[in-house]
């Protein structure tokens, strides 16, 4: 056998049915920008970027449709702008393409594929001047969120995060990313 052939060879021999391989998608693109960051004086809830969320178009082609699992993180980075302790939570929601007035009205609901339902959540509190971050990492498996899993495969979703906070505070939107797995080699048996 020649040796051009070699790196060939290697490549089809490491692709099996057992090779799982990982996609990411960096969701913060899709946020218009100044939805990103933003500031609020007043107790209450901020929508990033509304309370209709973010429509997502996965081109990923194939790959969803033998998707195994997926992992979605969010980071939002916090700054106590008042002179008092600022109680903060986050909660990401996500819902079909067809949930566009509010998808944070669903409630406790655990069909993706029909209304929005809970991502994750997190909360903490800031001293005042302070600033932190509340990260919220999501596994999306058969077995944790598998509706959420098929509304992946669907390749459109909405997506959105709202603050409720007790004070001023500054935030900015500084993760978001999309981590699906997927066995291409099963394509093949298709």
């Amino acid at each position: 056998m020649r040796l051009r052939y070699l790196p060939l060879v290697l490549l089809l021999s490491a692709c099996s049915a057992h090779t799982l391989t990982t996609i990411k998608t960096d969701l913060v693109p899709f946020i218009p920008q100044g939805s990103r960051s933003g500031e609020t004086n007043t107790p209450g809830t901020q929508y990033v970027p509304s309370q209709a969320g973010q429509a997502i178009q996965l081109n990923l082609g194939d790959a969803l449709k033998v998707l195994e699992g997926a992992r979605i993180k969010i980071r939002v980075k916090l700054e106590n702008t008042s002179s008092v302790d600022n109680t903060v939570s986050v909660v990401a929601r996500i819902a079909p393409v067809s949930d566009s007035s509010n998808i944070f009205d669903g409630g406790n609901n655990t069909d993706c594929q029909t209304n929005d339902c809970l991502l994750g959540q997190g909360s903490l509190t800031l001293p005042a001047g302070s600033n932190n971050a509340i990260e919220i990492d999501v596994p999306i498996t058969p077995t944790a969120n598998l509706s959420a899993l098929a509304l992946l495969k669907s390749g459109q979703f909405r997506i959105g995060l709202s603050l409720q906070v007790s004070g001023s505070l500054r935030y900015t939107l500084e993760q978001g990313q999309l981590t699906v797995q997927a066995r291409l080699f099963q394509l093949l048996n298709r």
